[in-house]
């Protein structure tokens, strides 16, 4: 790949460009395109204003400035939520979440009968291919739909952290290119996920210790991965009939708006993302002005290859903005459920246009992001009736969209239930904070956030810190009164752990975490019997939650009931299926208790 570098790229960070001959007309741009593979790079939790090409002097990112320059950069691509899931079906389907129902990680799956780029390019030959590099997009939620080859696995994992909820941008590439020596023969559609530069921020050596900033040393290395994928991608297709897509699903806070990381608000900070896009027949060191969506993209797509676009869909098309030199002028509707559906808080909604941003919510705002691009002056009291004109423009689009909830995700097993929950996923939160402005509860959510990251790697001293200030704050958090006694116990603070678990379960007394973690406590205070009823309650809710089968029959050996541990281990085996992984622990527990 033949890189484009000194003027090109300091003019494309600095405005329009429109370089050679008048643009071809469209039908031209579309029959040189025709049938040419597509490549969609998805960098998770990636601000615009953090790349070079965007112009951010501190950046470290050569191979996407260079990309840049080469193609075409979208000066203002707004995701429509700042959460992963949602956005990413966005991304695939060209629908709002309005429209395809995901309003959170965790918690929805995209329907089956939503149409995916993936199984529309599927029905027209392409081989599909998907590599992604976090739990939260998994194919139990959806986005697998259409695609032959679906690789979910969280391989690598810190050996600190007891989840493998993310790999490295290292082992998706090398999965990606592993599939492409494979499958040679186009036209294929193959979508790259990257999770790097969501939070922990620990970039590799040596990028950690060539930036100050962890955040942009994860986007440093993230870099360096994807300039190794483009020139291994070049050498197995040098057709150069790729339509390559960059962006992110959404940004982050980083304490602008006291926002540290995302999925609260609805400010540029989490949501103006990068979009570069690079094929032969669309030019090259173009910038497109204006506003588009990441609900766009999979219409312009479509588009580009000459397919007919896809009816009852948000998005549209801005290939004529590329080809011909004008502005996109795109509304984009926006919202964040999480602070409801984590938290228990108010939703927000908006809609932003060339003119300015409407954020609906207890107390609403109103932005001139174009002279106010850091959306530090609200509007509003001085602009009521303005600002009732946007609402009621965002109202007709959420109803335009609405399509009611997407499904909930298959049901989890009682042990990935456990962890998600232990991880902080599948909460709602404290009575006392329903309907309340997230802006008023921004200190104790990511306080709580923060802790959850800190018990998952061990530093429980930390996180008791942390997690006292949140329950200050916040009486009614059972999630908070958990995870205290969760890291009580790690403590070995046992009677305070328990305090902690038994207010946790009298706020939330279906929190499945929280009950076997006091079970274990009971078990360590001696006391046999609670013990046994907490598993005993577990089990009557998960009669296939093996590690509560074990658990028990440890709490009977070490109160020297080894008939008591042979019938929980027996009973275990008659109601786990044989391919349940607590299986073989059971079967070497009976065999010990056996042996003379």
């Amino acid at each position: 790949m033949t890189w484009i570098r000194g003027l090109a790229l300091v003019a494309i960070c600095g405005g329009t460009i429109r370089c050679g001959p008048p643009s071809p007309d469209l039908p031209a741009v579309r029959a040189a395109a025709a049938n040419a593979s597509v490549v969609i790079l998805t960098l998770d939790t990636t601000r615009a204003d953090r790349l070079g090409c965007y112009g951010y002097r501190e950046a470290r990112t050569p191979h996407l400035d260079q990309f840049a320059a080469e193609g075409i950069r979208v000066e203002r691509a707004l995701a429509p939520a700042p959460i992963t899931l949602p956005s990413h079906a966005s991304l695939m389907t060209g629908q709002t979440p309005a429209e395809h129902g995901v309003r959170d990680n965790g918690l929805h799956r995209v329907p089956p009968e939503v149409e995916t780029l993936a199984e529309t390019l599927k029905d027209r030959g392409y081989r599909t291919a998907a590599f992604l590099s976090a739990h939260v997009l998994s194919n139990r939620y959806g986005l697998d739909q259409g695609f032959d080859h679906y690789d979910d696995r969280m391989d690598g994992r810190d050996p600190r952290v007891l989840e493998p909820i993310e790999r490295r941008a290292a082992d998706t590439v090398d999965a990606a290119l592993a599939w492409m020596q494979a499958h040679r023969e186009g036209p294929r559609f193959l979508w790259l996920h990257f999770f790097d530069p969501h939070f922990p921020y620990e970039a590799p050596r040596p990028f950690s210790e060539q930036m100050a900033d962890p955040y942009d040393a994860e986007i440093s290395y993230l870099d360096a991965q994807i300039g190794r994928f483009f020139e291994r991608y070049q050498a197995l297709d040098p057709t150069d009939n790729t339509l390559f897509v960059v962006t992110a699903d959404h940004g982050e806070g980083l304490m602008d708006h006291q926002e540290a990381t995302h999925g609260l608000f609805l400010y540029d900070t989490t949501l103006h993302v990068p979009l570069l896009m690079k094929h032969p027949a669309l030019g090259a060191a173009k910038t497109v002005t204006g506003q588009v969506g990441l609900v766009d993209v999979a219409p312009t797509v479509l588009d580009l290859l000459g397919l007919p676009p896809r009816d009852a869909v948000g998005g549209r098309s801005f290939l004529a903005a590329i080809v011909e030199g004008t502005p996109a002028d795109h509304e984009v509707y926006l919202e964040t459920h999480l602070p409801q559906l984590s938290f228990g808080l108010a939703p927000m909604h908006g809609v932003c246009t060339m003119e300015a941003k409407y954020i609906d919510a207890p107390r609403p705002e109103l932005y001139q992001w174009p002279t106010d691009p850091g959306e530090t002056l609200n509007l509003l009291p001085k602009q009521a009736a303005r600002a009732e004109e946007f609402r009621q423009r965002m109202e007709e689009l959420r109803g335009e969209q609405s399509a009611g909830e997407a499904e909930p995700p298959l049901p989890f097993d009682p042990e990935e239930l456990e962890r998600l929950e232990a991880l902080g996923y599948l909460r709602a939160e404290a009575p006392e904070m329903a309907g309340v402005d997230p802006k008023d509860a921004v200190e104790w959510v990511q306080a709580q956030a923060y802790a959850t990251h800190l018990l998952q790697t061990g530093d429980n001293q930390q996180a008791v810190q942390i997690l006292q200030r949140v329950v200050e704050l916040c009486p009614g958090n059972a999630t908070a009164h958990a995870h205290l006694g969760e890291a009580k116990l790690a403590m070995k603070q046992f009677a305070q752990a328990r305090e902690h678990l038994e207010k946790a379960l009298s706020l939330r007394p279906d929190l499945t975490f929280a009950t076997f973690r006091l079970a274990q406590t009971h078990h360590e205070l001696g006391d046999k019997t609670r013990a046994l009823e907490a598993y005993e309650l577990l089990l009557s809710r998960f009669p296939d939650m093996g590690k509560a089968y074990l658990a028990a029959a440890r709490t009977c050996l070490e109160h020297s009931d080894p008939e008591g541990a042979r019938a929980y281990l027996q009973r275990g085996l008659s109601k786990l299926p044989p391919d349940n992984a607590s299986v073989p622990k059971i079967r070497q527990r009976l065999q010990q208790l056996d042996a003379p």
